[in-house]
């Protein structure tokens, strides 16, 4: 639930951790339950499930439209050292900022699966490598259906490329304009 991608993989190993701060858990109606923790990922890695393999694509597609790597749908997904707050409450499990590597960018997910196996997160993927660290142009994926078949919300990505690209287009524009007004000085 935290995780989703890695829902049906196959092959996932590492170290985890959690400390639980409020833990009241109804067996009747697990919907009723009220958990906060810290999930603390030690090491982890896993192949993609088969589930995630399109958004993955989908990503691989964006990033050849602007330069990017040779595509990454079929590597390892690796969970550097985190903490990572987590809680259940009104039948979802809610996290936020949970990293991945995948071929040197580092892809970060936050938001709710329903006990109902109901998808609503985002997936921020760098454009570039150096996004990792914040510098670099990304893309935010909002993630709609159920862990076994995410739907990328294709809207909202493309009103985010449309809205990205008018920013491109409005620095290059004030770019130019400083520019030609420091030649003048």
């Amino acid at each position: 639930y935290v995780a989703p991608m890695m829902a049906d993989s196959a092959d996932v190993t590492g170290l985890i951790s959690a400390r639980v701060e409020r833990f009241t858990w109804d067996f009747g109606v697990p919907e009723n339950s009220d958990v906060s923790a810290q999930l603390t990922i030690h090491q982890a890695q896993a192949s993609p499930g088969s589930s995630i393999v399109p958004m993955l694509q989908l990503v691989d597609l964006l990033r050849r439209r602007d330069g990017g790597g040779n595509g990454f749908a079929e590597r390892s997904l690796t969970l550097p050292e985190q903490t990572i707050p987590v809680q259940v409450r009104q039948g979802f499990v809610i996290h936020e900022g949970l990293m991945m590597d995948l071929a040197g960018y580092r892809v970060k997910t936050s938001g709710a699966v329903g006990m109902n196996k109901q998808l609503q997160i985002t997936i921020d993927v760098p454009l570039e490598k150096n996004a990792a660290s914040g510098t670099g142009r990304g893309i935010t994926i909002p993630l709609r259906g159920t862990i076994s078949s995410p739907q990328p919300d294709t809207a909202a990505l493309l009103q985010s490329l449309g809205t990205q690209k008018i920013h491109e287009k409005v620095g290059e524009q004030l770019d130019k304009s400083l520019n030609k007004l420091f030649e003048k000085l």
